[in-house]
């Protein structure tokens, strides 16, 4: 079933070359020789599998590789699998996970019952959505968007808050996340709110985020960067590869 992915999704196949001092962006062709590593766990420890995952997660890609992704099947018992899918960010976004989750099962399913499956034929590749970047950045519609926005964005404030450190002059870009799981009440009744007032769960908790920092600010101009999925076209809805971008 992967492979049948490996070979429909140029961006499986990518690989990053530096060519005449700039990179460039290889789509290897397709071969049968894809395969899986199998490996049995039965028997072993939770922490003994559960290492084993984090040094193949841990492990950095070279950009030059034919492969940006790794994949692994761990046989804990008769019943029990565990499959391993570790990918580099700059061929696979948030949205391709569910593409990649669909096709898979789809092609799976389809193969265990020995039924016929087709998948609908994709308008783009990843390298030719990027190659149609390139032409659109030069538009006089390109130009007209980032002038607004390098206007919009030029007077916003350095977000400072109360409790922040001075700010090195060599900047490192250090961060961290934090990870918060909602209850399943609180989350009804967050959705109910948004419901009420006519807007998204997103805009509701991005509205909490910027309430939180202002708390902490001396000012009421925040600017907050957001990923979107950038799926703005049938022809890329059904594309694995590095759509998103950031506003």
């Amino acid at each position: 079933a992967f492979s049948s992915l490996v070979q429909r999704h140029a961006s499986l196949r990518t690989k990053f070359l530096k060519v005449n001092g700039e990179i460039k962006q290889i789509i290897c062709p397709w071969s049968n020789e894809f395969e899986m590593e199998i490996e049995n766990v039965d028997g072993f420890s939770f922490n003994t599998i559960k290492n084993q995952i984090a040094q193949l997660v841990n492990n950095k890609f070279k950009l030059n590789e034919n492969k940006l992704f790794r994949l692994k099947l761990f046989k804990a018992g008769n019943d029990e699998f565990i499959l391993l899918f570790v990918v580099h960010h700059i061929i696979f976004d948030g949205w391709s996970f569910k593409i990649l989750c669909e096709e898979i099962s789809g092609i799976y399913n389809a193969a265990i019952e020995a039924k016929p499956y087709e998948l609908s034929e994709l308008g783009l590749n990843s390298l030719s959505f990027i190659e149609s970047q390139k032409r659109w950045i030069h538009t006089n519609d390109a130009l007209k968007q980032l002038e607004y926005w390098t206007k919009k964005l030029s007077h916003a404030p350095l977000l400072r808050l109360t409790f922040m450190k001075k700010i090195p002059i060599i900047r490192t870009f250090s961060g961290d996340s934090i990870n918060y799981i909602l209850d399943g009440k609180l989350f009804v009744n967050l959705k109910q709110l948004a419901k009420q007032h006519n807007i998204t769960l997103f805009s509701l908790m991005l509205t909490s985020i910027y309430l939180v920092l202002k708390r902490y600010s001396p000012t009421d101009d925040i600017t907050i960067g957001v990923p979107i999925a950038g799926r703005n076209g049938i022809d890329i809805e059904k594309i694995i590869g590095l759509i998103a971008n950031t506003i």
